[in-house]
């Protein structure tokens, strides 16, 4: 079978290269996404192997992401997110400017596909974006997810534009925004009313230290599993392993 394989070739407005042919695994660069070094504006060059439909999806999705759009209509087939039309800066303004509290906020950028994720979620991923240090442990991840995948290490996600809350816990009035995948500025909306509506679809969890990697991702896939059909017997390992986690929307005790 073809090996996917695909071929970055960087150069400045001069036409003169700036970085060298890189070749890397076409799937895994699709899924990551385009590094700020090729936001920057430079002519591109590309080898891409599309093999199918899906590699074409793909390769738009990435484009997509390489001009720095975000989405701003739905699609209407059952699964799909947003489409990528307008610049973020665009749905960062309209939603700041729609929303006079965090709920408003969340409910708007839900319409964009947008989700809660943790800080460990986000580097299990190996997201592409820089978060402070100060943040990491503060707040939790208001993102947007492009595809929702049976498994969650299959999904997509766009860093691009993503807000940190306090929502986990005693909310708070401070939002972070992370623009363009680096820190943006702080703001202050009025905190959200209701956990349970905010969290009811959330698949947050916080793993102990003593977990291993593949007990958290077998246990993320089949979390997800029992989400979604509420019928569903859960396994003896996630009975095994439910009372050593933490849901976010637990009643306290």
């Amino acid at each position: 079978m073809l090996q996917k394989r695909l071929s970055i070739q960087l150069f400045d407005e001069e036409g003169r290269v700036i970085m060298d042919t890189k070749t890397v695994g076409q799937d895994q660069e699709f899924s990551k996404g385009p590094t700020e070094q090729l936001k920057e504006g430079h002519s591109i060059r590309m080898e891409v192997t599309i093999q199918n439909s899906k590699d074409l999806d793909k390769l738009e999705d990435y484009l997509r992401q390489l001009r720095g759009l975000v989405p701003i209509h739905l699609r209407k087939k059952k699964g799909e997110l947003p489409e990528l039309e307008n610049p973020r800066e665009e749905l960062l303004a309209t939603a700041l400017d729609k929303s006079t509290t965090q709920d408003e906020l969340i409910d708007y950028l839900r319409e964009f596909g947008y989700v809660f994720v943790t800080t460990e979620f986000i580097e299990w991923k190996e997201m592409d974006i820089e978060l402070r240090d100060r943040d990491k442990d503060k707040y939790q991840w208001f993102m947007r997810r492009m595809k929702k995948a049976k498994d969650p290490k299959s999904d997509k996600y766009d860093p691009s534009l993503a807000f940190g809350m306090q929502v986990w816990g005693e909310p708070t009035e401070t939002i972070v925004i992370y623009l363009n995948n680096i820190y943006h500025k702080r703001i202050k909306l009025e905190p959200i009313a209701s956990q349970e509506h905010v969290l009811e679809k959330s698949e947050m969890v916080k793993f102990p230290h003593y977990m291993e990697e593949d007990e958290k991702e077998r246990f993320r896939k089949e979390h997800r599993l029992l989400q979604e059909d509420k019928e569903r017997e859960p396994s003896k390992f996630y009975i095994r392993w439910e009372k050593w986690i933490e849901f976010p929307n637990e009643p306290e005790e």
